[in-house]
């Protein structure tokens, strides 16, 4: 076997191997964003971003709140997001306002909703 052919047969061992972790990686990712999957850590390579909550999505949410309880939904954000950083795991969590209206979160993102009366879902 010529030199050339040794070297051309270690690259493509190499790219083959390079496409099969980054696939495993993309199937990882996929499995935590997927609602039906039971994985809820994070693949380590997954910024936090992609499941805490943004500011454009703050913002709404604060929108229609009162001003003097605009912190303690607030708080209610950032005691959730430090939950998941000491779990590791992104887990849906729930606001809720004095007036009974209440917000579902899951990655970041409102995944429902309910007005004054009616019942908080236990997440």
């Amino acid at each position: 076997m010529e030199i050339e052919q040794i070297i051309t047969i270690l690259v493509a061992i190499v790219t083959s191997f390079v496409a099969w972790l980054k696939t495993r990686e993309a199937a990882e990712t996929q499995n935590f964003f997927d609602p039906e999957s039971a994985v809820v850590t994070p693949p380590k390579n997954t910024p936090t971003r992609s499941y805490y909550m943004s500011e454009t999505v703050k913002q709404f949410i604060l929108q229609d709140a009162a001003p003097d309880e605009k912190g303690e939904i607030y708080r209610q954000i950032q005691d959730a997001e430090a939950h998941m950083d000491e779990t590791g795991k992104a887990t849906p969590y729930v606001i809720t306002f004095r007036s009974g209206r209440w917000y579902i979160i899951e990655f970041g993102q409102i995944a429902g909703g309910g007005s004054p009366g009616a019942p908080v879902p236990v997440v």
